[in-house]
């Protein structure tokens, strides 16, 4: 945990593709956290700025729920306006339409769809704070499509507005932009958050359910029931954060639009006491899957001279490599000035791969390398690529960091898609003795 957080209490100031300024501070799923970013970000910004933008994840029955009645609530915010971004085909998949054939033009799925839609602009209302939607719009959209959404958006009381930043950028956006500055300005909103902070935990769960998400009741076992009424004497006054699918306002990923009389079962009672919230876990939510019996981070600190150390396996191997270059067209990668890599002892082609088996459900190489040994010749670095069950090795050049960095040497190698893009890249690493350590990449591409 100090290595995550040694440099990360600081916000990380970066720049849009048109130069506006973007503060990127936390970004925890909605689905199992709160799904906002840090405080410190949101208040910095006020500071800065006429207008802020902050984000709040997934569905907005959880990002937004969660900035309003944690974030909110916590920090003591009062928003201006919410933005709901809505895409067609989202409200098309609602509306019945299976993955693919979202591309195609379908009025009828998008009106059924727009249910959803129509339920998260209620359910944003009960905040007090005006509402206006923004079509993100692709390419495959269509004009008949967008006009219903529009149509639907306004018989409940807001106003749906293409965004077209994607293919247009910032100029795309400038109607949306316009029109939340004058939502901002206008003084309309009146923020309340969803419950008091004297209800019980019980009663704020049951309350979410059942004004968010559509939901007749809540349940739980007589365990998790004890649980509501252990963290109720001293935590009850904390607000609850949902573990719940993103897919769905119930807890079955399938049930589409707008469900409604369901039941949310709550299978586990969490306490965040640092964070001062709840968390309640529904259905067969998992908070941390993916995780082998015992995580790398076990080994991962920060030693006396303030360094990382740990991110090592035996024998040399390391597990977590540096997607360098990712999306650079193959020819580019290979092309790269020797101010940014330095061939030695290999040829710079050794790191073109070619007879790897293909991934038949995506189309190409998975991009990840999950390990890499030094060869012992010293010839270059060894990556196995063990997805597939035969597996695939390639050698990648041993090559120079960067001039004047005796001790640190780069492994630099890539896996190209059909499409000649690099989808997958060795990072830079620091060898010391028998043993690698990661070390942060000295060079950033233009």
């Amino acid at each position: 945990m100090t290595v995550l957080l040694r440099d990360a209490l600081q916000p990380n100031l970066v720049q849009t593709l048109e130069n506006n300024p973007a503060i990127i501070h936390g970004g925890p799923f909605a689905n199992i956290a709160h799904g906002c970013n840090s405080v410190v970000a949101t208040k910095t910004s006020l500071k800065l700025a006429d207008y802020v933008v902050t984000e709040a994840g997934f569905g907005a029955d959880l990002g937004a729920e969660k900035f309003f009645d944690i974030k909110c609530r916590k920090a003591g915010l009062e928003p201006s306006v919410v933005v709901l971004v809505a895409t067609l085909r989202a409200l098309k998949m609602h509306g019945g339409v299976a993955m693919g054939d979202l591309k195609e033009e379908n009025i009828d799925a998008v009106r059924v769809g727009c249910a959803n839609m129509a339920r998260h602009i209620e359910n944003l209302k009960r905040f007090g704070v005006p509402v206006v939607v923004a079509i993100n719009q692709f390419i495959s959209d269509t004009p008949a499509e967008m006009r219903i959404v529009a149509e639907i958006a306004a018989e409940h009381g807001t106003e749906a507005i293409v965004a077209s930043h994607w293919a247009d950028g910032g100029a795309g956006t400038e109607e949306l932009a316009r029109k939340v500055a004058e939502l901002a300005d206008s003084g309309a909103a009146s923020f309340k958050p969803l419950y008091p902070d004297d209800m019980s935990l019980w009663d704020k769960v049951k309350t979410i359910a059942t004004e968010i998400y559509g939901a007749a009741d809540v349940s739980a076992e007589q365990a998790v029931r004890n649980r509501f009424n252990l963290l109720q004497e001293n935590y009850g006054h904390f607000p609850v954060c949902m573990a719940k699918t993103q897919y769905s306002f119930s807890t079955d990923a399938s049930a589409k639009g707008a469900p409604e009389g369901h039941v949310i079962p709550i299978r586990e009672l969490r306490l965040s006491a640092g964070a001062e919230f709840v968390v309640a876990l529904c259905g067969e939510m998992m908070t941390m899957p993916g995780l082998p019996r015992v995580p790398a981070a076990e080994a991962i600190h920060v030693n006396e001279k303030g360094e990382i150390d740990g991110i090592v396996l035996d024998g040399g191997q390391i597990s977590n490599l540096s997607p360098l270059y990712i999306g650079l067209p193959l020819p580019a990668f290979l092309q790269l000035p020797d101010a940014l890599i330095q061939p030695r002892q290999c040829q710079r082609e050794h790191a073109l791969v070619h007879d790897l088996p293909r991934d038949t459900d995506r189309g190409c190489v998975f991009p990840t390398l999950d390990r890499f040994r030094i060869e012992p010749d010293g010839r270059g670095i060894s990556v196995q690529q063990s997805l597939h069950p035969h597996g695939a090795r390639l050698l990648v050049p041993m090559l120079d960091a960067a001039p004047g960095m005796d001790d640190l040497v780069g492994a630099h190698g890539c896996i190209a898609d059909e499409n000649q893009l690099v989808i997958a890249a060795v990072g830079v690493h620091q060898i010391i003795g028998e043993k690698a350590r990661a070390h942060a990449p000295p060079v950033v591409l233009p």
